[in-house]
């Protein structure tokens, strides 16, 4: 099945689908990939971002599954914009998530493989 048939499709309505919450730790790598790729980035730290905490939290529980420390920072508020959550992995844990979820968001120094 296609992702969005499982899932409500919107800024504030997507979420984690009930399958994928409780599936194989590469099926939950696979999902966070395909998130990052749409909503993440990569410096010191890898960060993605979304307006839907509620979302942003289930993410957050599937990185718990895979041992991928991080932070839950926000609500930013920017001056006629939705609030805006990000999920911080910090510089010490980039090896462990690059490795685990093998995001296909190229940066310098990662090879995908």
């Amino acid at each position: 099945k296609a992702i969005t048939n499982l899932t409500e499709i919107g800024n504030l309505r997507w979420s984690v689908p009930a399958r994928i919450m409780t599936s194989r730790r590469a099926t939950k790598a696979s999902f966070i990939r395909g998130y990052f790729d749409g909503d993440g980035t990569i410096s010191n730290r890898v960060r993605m971002f979304s307006i839907n905490l509620s979302g942003l939290k289930q993410i957050c529980l599937l990185l718990n599954d895979l041992d991928i420390k991080h932070a839950l920072q926000g609500p930013i508020i920017k001056e006629r914009r939705q609030p805006i959550y990000i999920i911080q992995i910090s510089e010490t844990q980039k090896a462990r998530f690059l490795n685990t979820v093998k995001p296909f968001l190229r940066h310098p120094g990662y090879m995908r493989g």
